[in-house]
């Protein structure tokens, strides 16, 4: 073996790994108590849609997860195919009077995507007695 005997190699990727960027709207961000007027979050995503993708979030506003309207459990996945995924907001009707309450729907931080700008959407539920 001659002189040198040794070689460096360095591999380098010319395309940098890019994560998707996720957003939240309120696409309808109107919603009734005792009517059938529901309200809706949409989780939307940029990029390749090669593979499902987990989106966590948090739920606040005036009115109460699991109370107001069912519980909304944290987390929703966009399925593979898809570039956005739905999330129903389904008053719970009662006889108290009161004044209209907001369900505050907010994209965390999580594996595999990053947050975009339009990270909170608001859906409001208006009391009809």
């Amino acid at each position: 073996v001659g002189s040198p005997n040794s070689a460096t190699v360095n591999i380098s990727d010319s395309a940098p790994l890019t994560q998707p960027t996720v957003t939240v709207t309120a696409t309808d961000p109107s919603a009734s108590e005792n009517e059938s007027n529901n309200g809706e979050f949409t989780i939307t995503r940029t990029g390749s849609t090669s593979s499902s993708l987990s989106v966590s979030y948090t739920v606040g506003g005036t009115a109460s997860n699991g109370v107001d309207f069912p519980l909304l459990g944290g987390s929703v996945i966009i399925p593979a195919g898809s570039s956005s995924a739905s999330i129903g907001v389904y008053p719970v009707g009662d006889e108290i009077k009161e004044p209209a309450e907001t369900v505050v729907l907010t994209i965390q931080s999580g594996s595999g995507y990053q947050v975009g700008s339009s990270n909170s959407a608001t859906v409001k539920i208006v009391d009809i007695n």
